[in-house]
């Protein structure tokens, strides 16, 4: 049986014109986020180089036009479900740019921070309110996990922006599929640049500058208890949205012995400034991939602390400090070492190596090796003798399906399905395996 399938460039090399369609959550550039900075990058870059980009967050659009469909973000499992679904449907190549955290390490603890640091601030900031607090954060239950199955495993690749990110992704699907693109963090600018513009206009040096839109996950509060009874100023770059009024209310009446500035906006080359003019930039989030303000800041040369929690260890190595954001005593060290630190080339030199450019030179071989392979006539995937658990069932037919093999993906399935009981997996092959026999009138 021949599957239809709309003729595309397939072996077609950087020169030739790609069309691709972009696909995320409907309010990507009203409420920025980093899935918004990935969006933008990529499309000027790969526009820049000949190629056809567009963008829709309607999962109904017709793909018949596009050689490759690009989702991004799989953790908004339910938008980016519905896309995955439509492409498979059909029957268009896609990949995703994972963004895929592991919120089981962090959620619980984002929610206890805030509100322990809440309720510590409303107390007049009395040291007993946070009596046990160390103690308690260390035993908070995991949370569930934030991912659309579905999506991942009938991907033709999925984008991971470091290692950890991949080994995270590897951990709940079993699935090797992945490809490794970091991210960019180049800073443009057509005008000089000025570490003294910040300074003067704000009348504060020697700082530490947090740039992110304050918010419990970013850790602000923590970040300010970390440092309360330290005579160094520190700066937010916070933007204009805040997903919680009380928690950026609570950053600004939080009492230290140092200045504390929340800048709200400013423009592009303020805050190149700024990062020129700091003595520590520090984001103790509780999780980024990789924290693209972290990397922007150590190009220009500022010291950086970083979270450890996220991919930002896979750039920046040992050449900056990390902490780990559930401790207060961790962020305390780590800034006050970088702090007191000499300044060091080797970070910048590091940093400057992750350039969006770099970044779309890769996903446009990702693109060409996919659509390359699409719809290949591959050997399938079908020795029997591999299914000896439902975990290696769904394996044969996510693979067979990842080759487009669909029939005999269909085949294992007749073969094997009834033999065990449903899980959470299973449920997902069994829905996959309905659209593939829907599609090919099966």
């Amino acid at each position: 049986m021949t599957i239809k399938n709309t003729p595309h460039t397939g072996l077609a090399d950087r020169t030739s014109n790609l069309r691709i369609l972009f696909m995320n959550r409907p309010d990507w550039e009203t409420a920025p986020g980093g899935d918004t900075v990935v969006i933008r990058e990529y499309t000027s870059a790969l526009r820049s180089r000949g190629h056809t980009v567009d963008f829709s967050c309607d999962p109904q659009m017709q793909m018949d036009s596009y050689d490759i469909i690009h989702l991004v973000n799989l953790t908004m499992n339910g938008i980016t479900e519905k896309f995955a679904r439509s492409a498979v449907n059909q029957l268009r190549p896609f990949v995703i740019t994972t963004l895929q955290e592991d919120f089981p390490q962090f959620i619980s603890k984002v929610d206890f921070t805030a509100r322990s640091l809440i309720s510590y601030v409303e107390s007049g900031q009395n040291p007993s309110v946070l009596d046990g607090f160390s103690d308690a954060i260390s035993k908070l239950a995991p949370s569930l996990p934030m991912t659309s199955p579905f999506a991942a495993i009938t991907a033709n690749r999925l984008l991971a922006c470091g290692e950890n990110e991949a080994k995270t992704i590897r951990s709940m699907f079993k699935n090797d599929n992945i490809s490794i693109v970091r991210f960019g963090g180049s800073r443009k600018s057509d005008k000089p640049l000025n570490p003294g513009l910040f300074t003067d206009t704000y009348g504060v040096s020697d700082f530490v500058l947090c740039t992110g839109r304050a918010e419990p996950r970013k850790n602000q509060l923590m970040l300010l208890a970390a440092l309360e009874h330290e005579n160094i100023p520190v700066v937010f770059v916070d933007g204009t949205t805040a997903y919680s009024k009380l928690y950026k209310d609570t950053c600004i009446r939080f009492k230290r012995k140092g200045r504390v500035i929340f800048t709200g906006r400013i423009s592009e080359e303020m805050l190149q400034s700024a990062y020129l003019s700091a003595r520590v930039h520090c984001l103790p989030s509780f999780y980024e991939l990789p924290g693209l303000v972290s990397l922007e800041a150590a190009q220009l040369g500022c010291r950086v602390v970083g979270t450890r929690w996220g991919t930002l260890p896979d750039y920046l190595s040992d050449k900056c400090s990390y902490c780990e954001p559930d401790s207060m005593e961790s962020i305390r060290k780590a800034v006050l070492d970088e702090f007191e630190s000499q300044s060091d080339n080797a970070l910048s030199e590091i940093a400057s190596q992750y350039t969006w450019e770099r970044s779309c030179d890769e996903l446009i071989s990702i693109y060409n090796s996919v659509l390359s392979n699409w719809p290949s006539v591959v050997p399938p995937v079908s020795d029997y003798d591999l299914v000896f658990d439902p975990l290696s069932l769904v394996e044969v037919i996510v693979t067979n399906i990842e080759k487009g093999n669909f029939l005999n993906a269909v085949a294992v399935y007749k073969t094997f399905r009834s033999g065990f009981p449903t899980d959470n997996q299973l449920a997902q092959v069994d829905s996959i395996i309905s659209q593939i026999e829907s599609k090919l009138h099966l």
